[in-house]
């Protein structure tokens, strides 16, 4: 499913995508940090999908940690994630 008014159904950067997610570092941030972003546009992840975000962060942000802000935000239309430098 895609919104047209959505930024993330068309975005305008993408580094890799893979497994129905898609992810970019931040050239504002000098690629110290990063976004996941799941391709389609869905809310909430179920167990299954999370563990593809943890392997996709490890693959390709392996200096990165995710946030995981979502989990405060239960009715998000789009999901996605910021990741930032491990600490």
């Amino acid at each position: 499913m895609e919104n047209s008014e959505c930024s993330f159904c068309k975005p305008k950067k993408k580094d890799w995508e893979e497994e129905g997610f898609y992810g970019y570092r931040c050239p504002a941030c000098q690629g110290s940090t990063a976004f996941i972003i799941r391709s389609s546009h869905e809310g909430a992840l179920i167990e299954n999908e999370k563990k593809i975000v943890i392997k996709l962060c490890e693959k390709y942000y392996p200096d990165l940690e995710l946030k995981w802000i979502t989990k405060n935000r239960p009715n998000i239309s789009h999901w996605y994630d910021f990741l930032v430098p491990k600490k």
